[in-house]
């Protein structure tokens, strides 16, 4: 089994605070991920009214939101959540100057403390692959949400974490990535259909093309442990595997196959 929806592992270690996942988005930007920002594409296919109230299931270190704050009208109520609490902490400095549009809360997307019909829209943005119990989650979700309101989930495909994982075990840390897993472009919109009546999906994929050192190293050292992290034969280990792999496969290739779900009733 993957550590992807250990939530002890995933609360203690992986997502303990924004260290890890910063760094994951970093190399993948620099890697060219998109020509423009992921975020601002994800907020180009979400469509919510202008009074409304909207919460956020995992939002980590709140990039969704920082880099959307000129789409953000003043009318929404937004609640940042995540299950972590030093991902909250993170997002809330990065919004320090957008600060009247949030509250944040430490919520288990399996247990969402609000009353049924409170929300207007929920968010769920690459963060459906680590919860336990999906259904439970998918059950809160449609709950909480108001007759007509949307729920918008993004993901990617089972394509780019086989190559990912691929990777990973090559260069000795296969146990971030496996499958099966639990919420792709691939399933997810079976399971939604288990909840919402009306279930869209757009994706878009792009090649990413790794050649350099750098950036492979990085997307490793985003999926090892903190303790791994801190010794340094651990890290000497890790490039000179990588090192290695390059040198094995002059130009390693990964689909990146992004998509967003949006749902409804």
């Amino acid at each position: 089994m993957s550590d992807m929806a250990n939530q002890e592992y995933l609360l203690k270690d992986q997502y303990r605070d924004a260290t890890n996942f910063t760094l994951r988005v970093e190399t993948l930007q620099r890697m060219g991920v998109m020509q423009g920002s992921w975020y601002r594409w994800i907020f180009d296919h979400i469509q919510i009214p202008e009074q409304s109230h909207v919460l956020e299931l995992g939002c980590g270190p709140g990039f969704l939101w920082r880099e959307n704050l000129d789409r953000v009208p003043q009318t929404w109520e937004v609640t940042l959540s995540d299950f972590s609490p030093g991902m909250l902490e993170a997002a809330r400095h990065n919004l320090e100057k957008g600060g009247e549009h949030f509250a944040y809360q430490v919520i288990d997307a399996q247990a969402i403390p609000y009353e049924a019909d409170h929300f207007d829209a929920v968010i769920a943005n690459a963060m459906l692959y680590h919860v336990p119990n999906l259904a439970q989650a998918l059950s809160e979700v449609r709950r909480v949400l108001k007759p007509g309101g949307k729920f918008y989930a993004t993901t990617i495909g089972d394509r780019a974490i086989a190559e990912l994982g691929t990777i990973m075990q090559q260069v000795g840390y296969g146990t971030w990535l496996g499958s099966p897993f639990g919420f792709s472009i691939e399933n997810g919109g079976q399971q939604l259909e288990s909840w919402f009546t009306h279930v869209t999906l757009d994706r878009l994929e792009k090649q990413l093309l790794i050649n350099e050192r750098e950036s492979l190293l990085g997307l490793v050292r985003s999926g090892m442990s903190k303790q791994e992290q801190q010794d340094a034969a651990k890290l000497r280990a890790a490039q000179e595997a990588v090192e290695r792999l390059l040198q094995q496969d002059q130009e390693l290739t990964i689909t990146m196959d992004f998509g967003i779900f949006a749902a409804s009733n």
